[in-house]
């Protein structure tokens, strides 16, 4: 099973109404969420990337390319944009892998407006890592999380 897999599976397995590769199409702009899960606050959409898509990627700005279609599109192209949840959450997950880390630190000034969590036309946007052998989804925007997070990943 691939690192994908296994996050989204464990994303699965958060909450019964989660679903995996929801597609959306608004006027031609087409693409696939890796998941979908419902919470007490509207919903959070999940592109996962782990280390066989970064390196299949010419680089930060086709990841984030995807990531912003996603988050522009998928509200509009899909069933969920007809329940008018009360919020949504856009994360970009990697897997906490060394590589992930490297590739996120290397590129931070792309990923940093993201990262911070900031809100994209009233839509509030992550980076984050997730970690599958303790279930940990850690954001990156304090230095103890930094620090936990080298220590998961260079253990």
């Amino acid at each position: 099973m691939s690192k994908e897999d296994e996050i989204v599976n464990m994303l699965l397995a958060r909450d019964e109404e989660a679903e995996a590769e929801v597609h959306y199409n608004h006027y031609g702009d087409r693409g696939v969420v890796d998941a979908v899960v419902p919470n007490e606050l509207g919903l959070i959409v999940y592109e996962v990337k782990a280390d066989a898509a970064i390196e299949a990627a010419t680089g930060a700005n086709e990841i984030l390319r995807q990531y912003n279609r996603h988050r522009e599109y998928f509200m509009k192209g899909s069933s969920y944009g007809r329940t008018l949840p009360k919020s949504v959450h856009f994360m970009l997950a990697f897997a906490a892998t060394p590589m992930a880390y490297e590739h996120v630190m290397d590129n931070y000034e792309m990923y940093a407006p993201a990262c911070e969590g900031e809100m994209f036309d009233a839509v509030e946007s992550s980076v984050v890592f997730i970690e599958t052998e303790m279930g940990n989804t850690l954001r990156i925007q304090s230095d103890e999380a930094m620090e936990y997070l080298e220590g998961i990943i260079y253990e």
